[in-house]
């Protein structure tokens, strides 16, 4: 009975719980729910990617593969392969762009250049080698001030290296000695140093591309699309719609009142919202705007997605190939366009203009934001609009009479983003079946093949001989040698560079105690000992940048990360010798150090913290490459050690000395911003004069391409240099001057301003031809303006400024109709007359001009913040 009963009980209580399962259902459905969330967090996703390249690099380096894997080269290709794994973005792009044939092309470059030295010392001897080595550095560090700036610390850092270890013996050998670097071949060849240094680089390219190639694929092309531009959208959309709500009088001008968070909410900020502030002021929102300007600028990462080819489209689907970069293109010219323009209604807003505030231009800008709000999230979803509202008037019938007196055509431009953004959401989609082969097709592969052949060594080629050109042109002596010294710091600069490598070879050559200096300990002498000279050169090479404060805090940084790499190899090595458990710890610990060395969030993709960037980089460096040399048997894990750090120290002091020997580029001096608000001001007056002068419209289209032209590079920059210093920013020296920041920022807004002040000016020529009807002798207009033109003090660039070269260059050229978006201006039915509104906005630009003069004056830099220009 007692088992009757049991067995009923079991069949009664099938398929119920027990009163702890679902607790425990619960907790396990938690923690799949919080691994999942984890490892799709961004900088995990990094991190793993990482750890794939650094594991392929030390089953590589710590393995035995003689005939395919250089023995003598294992120790570089683990270490830079470490370092770069780290520091370089994560998405598919820099594989083509930054890894391969970039590294190859440029090692390529490097030896070639190699060649020609060594043959000179061949012919003329060593002391002619040096004096060739010297300018051939000052040339190649030309490139640091150009699009591939970093390549020159990694030339000059090749070519020093195979140069000036075989500079004597090519003297005694002569030629067939530097034909053999050459002709000699085979990977456990010491002599074969030339093909197995583009084997090496083969290698390194190999195991940081594989981190970047492993699937889910992470595209350039979509982050752009999908995080980038919806971000950037919202930035614009929020401070159009503040700016509106001035024009309805809702918020006070001159105070900007503030702005939600959840107007640009973007998912790559998810991880990173909470503790955030509910509000940011307008302010801090035209910051945010001009920062996302230098993104959309000439067209952002446009020109990257070339190295992201839709493959399987391609080759799978047999489909045609669609030219979605020129799309991608348009777009994000349309995108900066409302950008202009919105940093444009800010100072029209500023102004209190009676126009901006009549007719209802605060709903029109209102339902521009909306549209560039519904983009973001239409891209941000990959999801079309509605098509039938493309074309449609949100206003209905007064708005085109409204939208005609819109000087800035902001809704125009946001109709043109929608537009554009479901053309691109079609093009991304699924393949139109119809497409056949045409001209077309063959252009665009025609032009994404371009860029890879580029990459491969020419690109670089055709910059070297362009640097040697415009060191050879009198413009370029004229702006080094004549007040004010446009180019003297830059000059200097390359002079110090080119002069450090030129001392490290020196000592090199004719100090044999410093070529054959080795830091030695207690460790038995074995093997052939560690490179110090060659170490200490490569470390100057690389803690060298374009500012005083990027190379003395990137130098800081160097140091730091040196010393834990160091130690965190010698602990290694302490604990074991085995392979593997080497490969496991340097692969660990090197994950680590990039997981908290990354950003939060989406920015992660795109490499470490710009501000602790280069210390977790140095750390996986320094540590591979004392565990590769020592478990390869060139020194004892001390002597290797105290090497690698003193090595380093020595490089960096060089480094840094150079760097603060005046004059020096310093990112936080508002040099550069002066000479820009200068070119600013001079584009200012021509304007007017035009104006005023009864110029016809092709002079304008001529100014308007001249102040495009002026404005871009030397605002990129200068804000290249500001980012350059920003490392480090709670240093207690060369701090971060956040003044120049917002001044940055000011000249962006005034920059836009100009721009379209100039295509306002532009339309009231077309709609007038005549210039003595448009200000009338006497009138009140014509004597504001000229009374600008007085009070305007631009100093004399003896014809060198930025403004003067750019107005040389383009004069003679056609130049197209800027895009101004309408036809013509309709001077009739203006609420207030064209002549006013150009006047009082001249005469706000004006003021906003002397405003930024004073500003500049008061920013200081330096070591201790105390210079001034």
């Amino acid at each position: 009975d007692r088992d009757g009963d049991s067995a009923v009980s079991l069949l009664g209580n099938e398929g119920k719980e027990s009163p702890g399962e679902p607790a425990q259902r619960a907790g396990w459905d938690l923690l799949r729910r919080t691994t999942r969330d984890f490892f799709m967090r961004d900088h995990v996703e990094v991190t793993l990617r990482i750890g794939l390249s650094l594991v392929l690099t030390y089953v590589l380096t710590l393995g035995s593969f003689p005939h395919a894997v250089p023995p003598s080269q294992t120790p570089l290709i683990a270490a830079v392969a470490s370092m770069f794994a780290m520091v370089w973005p994560t998405l598919m792009f820099s594989v083509g762009a930054m890894i391969f044939p970039g590294m190859v092309g440029a090692t390529f470059v490097a030896l070639l250049i190699s060649t020609l030295l060594l043959a000179v010392a061949a012919v003329a001897g060593v002391a002619a080698y040096v004096v060739a080595f010297s300018l051939a550095a000052l040339i190649i560090s030309g490139l640091r001030f150009t699009d591939q700036g970093p390549q020159a610390s990694l030339l000059l850092m090749l070519v020093s290296l195979n140069t000036m270890g075989p500079a004597p013996a090519v003297e005694r050998h002569g030629l067939p000695f530097v034909k053999g670097l050459w002709t000699e071949a085979g990977t456990t060849n010491d002599a074969a140093v030339f093909c197995n240094t583009l084997i090496r680089m083969c290698w390194i390219s190999a195991c940081i591309s594989f981190g970047r190639l492993c699937p889910p694929a992470r595209t350039a092309r979509t982050a752009f699309s999908r995080k980038l531009l919806p971000k950037v959208l919202k930035e614009v959309a929020a401070l159009v719609r503040n700016q509106a709500s001035h024009l309805r009088g809702e918020l006070d001008a001159g105070e900007g009142g503030e702005i939600g968070d959840s107007a640009v909410d973007v998912d790559e900020d998810d991880d990173n919202r909470a503790g955030k502030p509910e509000a940011r002021s307008v302010d801090e929102v035209v910051a945010s705007v001009v920062q996302d300007a230098s993104i959309t600028i000439n067209g952002g990462m446009t020109d990257q997605t070339l190295f992201e080819p839709r493959l399987a489209r391609l080759l799978c689907q047999c489909m045609p190939p669609y030219d979605i970069v020129a799309l991608l293109g348009d777009l994000t010219s349309a995108v900066n366009d409302t950008i202009f323009a919105s940093l444009t209604l800010r100072m029209f807003a500023k102004a209190g203009f009676e126009e901006m505030q009549a007719n209802g231009l605060g709903e029109l800008y209102e339902d521009a934001a909306d549209t560039l709000h519904q983009c973001a999230d239409a891209l941000a979803m990959s999801k079309r609009m509605d098509s039938a509202d493309d074309e449609a008037d949100p206003g209905g019938d007064g708005k085109d009479e409204k939208r005609t007196c819109d000087s800035l055509e902001l809704h125009t431009r946001a109709t043109r983003v929608r537009a554009l953004t479901n053309e691109w959401i079609d093009a991304i989609g699924p393949g139109d079946g119809t497409r056949t082969y045409d001209a077309s097709s063959a252009k665009f592969l025609a032009k994404v093949l371009w860029p890879w052949i580029m990459g491969a060594g020419f690109g670089l080629i055709a910059k070297i001989f362009a640097c040697l050109r415009k060191g050879l042109t009198p413009q370029t002596w004229q702006r080094v040698c004549k007040r004010p010294y446009y180019d003297l710091p830059k000059f200097v600069w390359c002079l110090k560079f080119s002069l450090g490598f030129t001392i490290l070879v020196c000592m090199d050559i004719y100090w044999p105690a410093y070529a054959n200096l080795e830091m030695t300990t207690r460790d038995e002498k074995i093997g052939i000992g560690a490179h110090f000279s060659g170490w200490s050169l490569v470390t100057y090479a690389f803690s060298t940048t374009q500012t005083v404060e990027g190379t003395w805090k990137k130098s800081m940084l160097r140091i730091t990360g040196t010393v834990f790499g160091g130690f965190s190899a010698w602990l290694a090595l302490t604990i074991t010798t085995d392979p593997v458990g080497l490969g496991v710890w340097m692969t660990i610990t090197c994950a680590l150090a990039a997981h908290f060395g990354l950003q939060q969030g989406f920015s992660s993709r795109f490499g470490l913290d710009k501000d602790f960037a280069w210390g977790p980089g140095y750390f996986s460096l320094t540590q591979a490459l004392v565990v590769l040399e020592v478990y390869k048997g060139y020194g004892g894990k001390n002597d290797i050690t105290a090497d690698r750090i003193v090595s380093t120290i020595v490089g960096i002091a060089i480094a840094m000395a150079m760097a603060a020997i005046p004059p020096g580029v310093y990112g936080n001096s508002p040099r550069v911003a002066k000479f820009l608000l200068e070119d600013k001001k001079r584009i200012f007056r021509d304007c007017i004069v035009a104006a005023l002068e009864g110029a016809d419209t092709a002079k304008l289209h001529h100014l308007h391409a001249v102040a495009l032209a002026t404005f871009i590079p030397s605002f990129c920059e200068a804000n290249s240099n500001y980012n350059d210093a920003m490392q480090l920013r709670r240093l207690c020296i060369l701090k971060q001057n956040p003044g120049l920041r917002l001044e940055l920022d000011h000249l962006a807004v005034l920059g836009s301003s100009i721009l379209a002040l100039i295509r306002f000016t532009i339309l009231f020529v077309e709609a007038e031809p005549d210039g003595k009807k448009r200000f009338e002798e006497g009138s009140e207009g014509r004597h504001l303006l000229e009374k600008i033109l007085t009070g305007l003090d631009i100093e004399d660039g003896a014809s060198i400024s930025g403004y003067d070269l750019h107005f040389r260059e383009l004069d003679g050229k056609t130049h197209e109709r800027p895009n101004v978006l309408v036809d013509r201006l309709d001077l009739a039915n203006r609420v207030v007359p064209v002549q006013t509104t150009l006047a009082h906005f001249s005469i706000f630009v004006c003021r906003y001009i002397m405003q930024r003069e004073r500003k500049l004056d008061y920013i200081k830099y330096g070591f201790l913040g105390k210079q001034s220009t």
